[in-house]
């Protein structure tokens, strides 16, 4: 994803679904999670170990999780939680 970024627009929103290779995506968008314009991430976890992972990639980058079922909405630092 940081490639992506790099090339394109700055995406604002990302929605990750990839059954499983969740954590393998936000590694390659360690840049992306971690810049002034990070985007807002809607994601499916498939797995509660995954979940897991994922929240603590997203916690490490800054960003504030809210928990639905079987997805997780995160906010980059610079936004704040309604």
């Amino acid at each position: 994803m940081d490639d992506y970024a790099k090339q394109n627009a700055w995406p604002t929103f990302v929605k990750i679904d990839i059954e499983g290779a969740e954590v393998q995506a936000l590694i390659g968008a360690k840049g992306l999670l971690e810049s002034e314009k990070a985007p807002v991430l809607l994601i499916t976890a498939h797995s509660s170990q995954l979940e897991k992972e994922v929240k603590d990639i997203l916690l490490q980058a800054g960003y504030k999780i809210t928990d639905f079922p079987h997805m997780i909405h995160a906010l980059p630092p610079r936004m704040h939680m309604v």
